[in-house]
């Protein structure tokens, strides 16, 4: 028989956002989070989310390196339009050896609150190719590590230029968070021991093609999903493409093809199978509409 909830106090059902018992809520969901059974490719975009929403950014990005000379291993941002996507497919390599990886981790990441928010930050040219198109100006940095100590990312959060610079006590909070979500990928803990269970469909997106493969439209909750059933690797940024590049390797091919077909309507099914989920990839041709331009 279930039982009813201690009443709560009026001073704590009222608590700000940045409440103690707030703060420690979201700590223990960040460490939940970290010992669900996926590797962080699975878990970071959605701890990233988190992260970001309590230091009240504009948008977030996490890039995961390996070995002693903290290579690039793969790359992930909540928000990328075309621009910016053809920008860092140009010019990644640059960025990589100009941001002082070394320093971050030295600094714990507070070299970067200080070099953006130098005056002379706005020619840099990641600020001038990229973030000013989205409108953001300040930078926080914070390396994350993995079960031997060693690096495993950097995770960046932005803020627009009418928002208040990262704070020590910003910095100290992600700290926090850091600590709570413990070494990624570390393979141990409560939850990572669960017994095999069925899987739900958890949530679907719409793309939208022209027959050319050229993308014409895609819902907000794609680009996480993309990112996922692409096995993303730096350098290739196809879970961001505006075409049908973005579709995972196993189902571009195939789909392409069948795409080309001449027949209208219809519906194929193609899936992909990964650690973190079944992916579904169901195709519907789109009949003819009057008036349209030929070829679309």
């Amino acid at each position: 028989m279930p039982v009813n909830p201690a009443p709560v106090p009026l001073s704590v059902a009222a608590a700000s956002n940045s409440s103690p018992l707030r703060v420690r809520a979201w700590l223990d969901h960040l460490r939940v989070m970290s010992e669900l059974p996926y590797p962080s490719l699975a878990l970071m975009p959605s701890i990233v989310a988190l992260l970001r929403e309590r230091l009240d950014a504009v948008f977030a990005s996490y890039g995961w390196v390996h070995g002693e000379q903290l290579e690039p291993e793969a790359f992930w941002v909540e928000r990328i339009h075309e621009s910016a996507m053809r920008w860092f497919q140009e010019h990644f390599r640059e960025v990589h050896d100009d941001v002082p990886l070394r320093a971050m981790v030295q600094s714990d990441g507070d070299i970067i609150r200080q070099v953006t928010s130098r005056p002379d930050y706005v020619h840099n040219p990641l600020h001038a190719g990229v973030l000013i198109t989205y409108g953001v100006r300040w930078v926080c940095c914070l390396p994350f590590f993995g079960a031997q100590g060693n690096v495993h990312g950097f995770l960046h959060l932005y803020r627009a230029e009418h928002q208040p610079l990262f704070s020590d006590d910003d910095q100290a909070l992600l700290r926090r968070a850091r600590t709570a979500v413990g070494p990624i990928d570390r393979g141990h803990g409560p939850y990572r021991q669960l017994p095999p269970a069925h899987r739900q469909r958890v949530s679907s997106a719409r793309l939208v093609f022209d027959r050319h493969g050229r993308m014409r439209s895609r819902t907000e909750n794609a680009l996480p999903m993309l990112f996922l059933a692409n096995v993303p690797r730096m350098g290739v940024l196809d879970w961001a493409c505006f075409d049908t590049q973005v579709l995972p390797e196993a189902v571009r091919a195939p789909m392409q093809a069948w795409m080309k077909e001449s027949v209208a309507g219809g519906s194929r099914t193609w899936t992909v199978e990964m650690t973190w989920g079944t992916f579904e990839f169901i195709a519907d041709r789109m009949l003819p509409v009057a008036g349209a331009p030929a070829g679309s």
